[in-house]
């Protein structure tokens, strides 16, 4: 299933869930709190666009 970009603030929002904050030129998801997945997500990186 393609997972579902929401840009909100200047920043993307991955299923309402997870954000996406650049860091290093790099992409990273970060979970937020409302989330239940509490230890079960990993974090991954992707190659920022330059």
């Amino acid at each position: 299933m393609e997972p579902l970009w929401i840009e909100k603030s200047g920043h993307k929002c991955f299923a309402q869930v997870c954000c996406l904050y650049w860091v290093s030129g790099y992409e990273v998801f970060v979970l937020s709190a409302i989330t239940v997945e509490t230890n079960a997500w990993p974090i991954a990186v992707q190659d920022a666009e330059p």
